[in-house]
């Protein structure tokens, strides 16, 4: 009877087993989603560090109109905001937004609308 081999691969300078690179990633509880996450956090932030960052909702919603200009800038702090929910803080930016440019607000009652799915 042949026995079966066990597939190995190299990771982070050595051998291991296939099965056991995998386990690594598995998750099957909190604790283990938590360590995963932490994992793969740790990991983008080595390899893209400048978007790393941007898991971060704060950070995100700071540097959106850096990365967005601030023509889109609006819509992407709106959709961020509307997932709470609606809130003054929502209803205050897109104001401001339909005032300054009243095309926008059929973008606006679509983000209010996914605000009110979310209350």
């Amino acid at each position: 009877m042949r026995r079966r081999s066990r597939q190995r691969v190299a990771t982070e300078g050595k051998w291991m087993d296939a099965e056991a690179l995998l386990d690594r990633w598995r998750i099957v509880d909190e604790a283990t989603m938590v360590d995963v996450l932490n994992k793969v956090c740790g990991q983008l932030g080595e390899v893209f560090p400048q978007l790393a960052g941007l898991l971060d909702r704060t950070e995100l919603l700071g540097r959106l109109p850096e990365i967005f200009g601030r023509g889109a800038a609006w819509r992407f702090h709106g959709w961020i905001l509307a997932e709470r929910g609606p809130s003054p803080d929502l209803e205050r930016l897109l104001a401001e937004e339909v005032r300054a440019n009243p095309i926008s607000s059929e973008i606006a009652d679509e983000i209010r609308g996914y605000a009110a799915t979310k209350a």
